[in-house]
């Protein structure tokens, strides 16, 4: 209808026409994330963003955990702890709920059948939990005070899922992305030697 040039045709021979082109491929694929193979680059971009979101909640926890240590340090909560301790009790409290967090999180990879290796990814989660409290311990050095910490979490949130590599990966902005916990997360489930960059970080 739309092609001037082929007005001059019949149904009959448009339709001969249509019925010699035949295509194979199909439009559609349908398939489950688990189903693919963590090698595949498919499964990057099929995963990522699930398994990416739940490590930046993490971290959203890890932050909320150490606003709840400065709450109990100003309060005299552990004014019995000797100085040169203090940073193995902030650790501690940190890690405590990190890694209660990092159970659901793992159940919740289980259940959506998207966990790999059962062993890699516990032992990845175990490494995440101590990125996880380093760098909400560093912020703490940044950010003294209550107040600028709680201020930071959510504008903190917002850069680290358009930086990390969630949903989309960018090339020139690596350097940039490995401050953050969830790269080198999302990365070590791929990629081998992110587990190796974790126990630096």
């Amino acid at each position: 209808t739309n092609i001037s040039d082929l007005d001059d045709l019949s149904d009959r021979e448009l339709i001969t026409y249509f019925e010699e082109v035949r295509v194979d491929e199909t439009l559609f694929v349908y398939g489950n994330p688990a189903d693919i193979s963590a090698n595949d680059d498919e499964a990057n971009y099929l995963t990522s963003p699930i398994r990416g979101l739940l490590a930046v909640l993490m971290v959203i926890c890890g932050m909320a955990a150490t606003l709840y240590y400065m709450q109990d340090e100003e309060s005299g909560t552990f004014a019995r702890v000797k100085q040169r301790r203090k940073g193995i009790a902030a650790l501690g409290c940190v890690l405590t709920a990190i890694v209660n967090v990092s159970v659901v999180v793992l159940l919740s990879l289980c259940l959506s059948r998207l966990a790999g290796n059962i062993f890699k990814e516990i032992f990845s989660m175990l490494l995440y939990a101590f990125c996880c409290a380093s760098f909400c311990l560093c912020l703490r050095q940044i950010f003294a005070s209550i107040r600028s910490y709680a201020a930071i979490i959510p504008l903190l949130t917002v850069v680290l899922i358009g930086v990390c590599p969630i949903f989309f990966e960018f090339r020139g902005m690596s350097e940039l992305q490995m401050i953050f916990p969830p790269t080198y997360y999302v990365k070590a489930v791929y990629d081998g030697s992110y587990l190796i960059y974790m126990i630096g970080y």
